[in-house]
């Protein structure tokens, strides 16, 4: 928009070389609120908003400027899932648009404001409404590289996906007909799966049981008269036990594994 710019540098005209400058950037700065504006209010309503029809600068701007608001605010929606958004996520976005399909080509500046304003949305895009509208040949996008997109969002902060990231593409995925993507794994820690007597595939009640058996095992207080020795050798065995315990439940709290977010050790 360069409404503002136009009529500022004619308006300063009457005051000479300088006023043109000083009206210029006047209606520079005019232009530049006002097309915030209205990016803030087409986001808002494009990713809160099932009622109604988009406003009018949605409508008549060419090129899937409605489809890339809707795509922004899906990743948006991900990341903000399990908490606040890191630079690894907006980055992930924005490197998705601008190096694999160009959308961004030209309109970077555009692409930061619809980014910024659905990062200030947070947890109030409306998924579904965001989906139902979502048309993937304006961006000339598949089915497959949206899959692509979301996942790339939802693992770029370890490279895992947590369980509240997963529910929220598992979502997308079922809105948009869509088969949910095989979710990243790290493998359990190999020491304390060996302290531990598991495998890499123990799930959060095997943990718990194994737990179990060895704390009886081991427990001092358990096993009778014992020497010094042998007293500070079950304690020994009681902490690595613990420390095993706890690195192979906050893999499984991050992966989101058996809903282990909620589980402490067992009593």
């Amino acid at each position: 928009m360069i409404v503002g710019r136009i009529a500022g540098s004619l308006l300063g005209a009457a005051a000479g070389p300088f006023g043109v400058a000083f009206g210029f950037l006047s209606g520079f700065l005019v232009d530049r609120v006002v097309d915030h504006v209205r990016v803030r209010d087409s986001v808002i309503r494009t990713l809160t908003t099932a009622a109604g029809p988009a406003p009018r600068w949605v409508r008549s701007e060419a090129g899937g400027q409605n489809a890339l608001i809707r795509l922004i605010g899906l990743g948006i929606a991900v990341a903000v899932s399990d908490g606040l958004v890191t630079d690894a996520e907006t980055g992930a976005i924005a490197g998705f648009l601008r190096d694999e399909y160009g959308v961004s080509t030209g309109k970077a500046a555009q692409v930061r404001r619809i980014l910024e304003e659905a990062l200030v949305l947070g947890s109030r895009i409306d998924v579904p409404h965001v989906v139902a509208g979502l048309k993937l040949e304006e961006l000339h996008l598949s089915s497959d590289a949206l899959v692509a997109y979301l996942l790339l969002v939802a693992r770029s902060r370890n490279g895992m996906v947590s369980d509240r990231r997963r529910r929220v593409v598992e979502q997308i995925c079922t809105a948009a007909g869509l088969a949910a993507p095989t979710f990243p794994r790290r493998p359990l820690d190999p020491f304390a799966c060996a302290v531990l007597g598991i495998g890499d595939d123990s799930d959060l009640e095997e943990l718990r049981r194994v737990y179990r058996k060895l704390v009886q095992q081991f427990h001092p207080d358990g096993a009778g008269l014992l020497t010094e020795e042998q007293r500070r050798q079950s304690n020994e065995a009681l902490v690595r036990i613990n420390h095993a315990y706890d690195t192979v439940l906050a893999q499984l709290r991050d992966e989101g594994r058996n809903d282990a977010a909620a589980a402490s050790k067992p009593r």
